[in-house]
């Protein structure tokens, strides 16, 4: 429950990220989502 997911080689490799996508599903699995970088 406490595990921090880094994904930080995986996005390195793709370059810059213009958009996310939040797939929330109603079986109550997440309770936060951060997003961090500047805006593009």
């Amino acid at each position: 429950m406490d595990k921090q997911h880094v994904y930080e080689s995986e996005l390195a490799a793709l370059g810059p990220v213009t958009h996310v996508r939040f797939n929330i599903f109603p079986d109550g699995g997440v309770s936060r989502l951060r997003l961090f970088g500047t805006l593009a």
